[in-house]
């Protein structure tokens, strides 16, 4: 068939836009997301000693997770790429897992360190924090009442910056140290 030039075409022009509504995932995804991660993270302020409460608080926080990744993912049709919600909950994933496994992490140092102190300087032992006259670390507890020096030289051990050993029960190597030990532990 061939065009002739000289007739005129009708044509219809239409612009459509679409924009997509932020609430609903701000409210039913984003939110919900940062609230729990971040309550994973209070996990950092127990003690080291509070194993269930961390456990139980990381655990939990993760299966939140996963469970609304999961109705999340029911929610949505199928795509074959990775959307920007997969990579935020992904996020979220990883750091209460991170948070777990720097739980797990430091309760394995803390554990080799404490068999590290009982093999230096013996089972019941104590580092005094506190500063003599000059300020320097290593002044030696003074005995109370209930308590007794143990050795007739003296009752206690200078080990330069560490402190002070005496007859208690305080590891040579506290949570604070644990950093540089992991480091050195690395190294080499």
């Amino acid at each position: 068939m061939l065009c002739s030039l000289d007739h005129n075409v009708s044509q219809l022009i239409a612009y459509f836009r679409f924009d997509r509504l932020l609430g609903n995932h701000l409210i039913q995804t984003f939110s919900p997301c940062s609230l729990v991660t971040a309550l994973s993270w209070l996990s950092f302020w127990f003690e080291l000693d509070a194993i269930p409460a961390r456990v139980s608080l990381l655990i939990t926080s993760l299966l939140i997770l996963v469970t609304q990744f999961s109705g999340l993912k029911a929610d949505m049709p199928p795509v074959a790429y990775v959307k920007a919600v997969d990579i935020w909950m992904a996020g979220c994933m990883i750091f209460v897992f991170s948070a777990l496994a720097e739980f797990v992490l430091v309760k394995i140092i803390y554990a080799k360190t404490e068999d590290l102190n009982h093999l230096i300087i013996g089972p019941n032992t104590h580092v005094s924090r506190e500063t003599n006259e000059h300020g320097c670390k290593g002044k030696a507890p003074s005995p109370t009442e209930e308590e007794e020096p143990t050795s007739t030289s003296g009752s206690s051990l200078s080990t330069g910056s560490i402190g002070t050993i005496s007859a208690r029960s305080t590891p040579l190597v506290t949570p604070s140290a644990i950093s540089p030990i992991l480091v050195h532990m690395l190294l080499n």
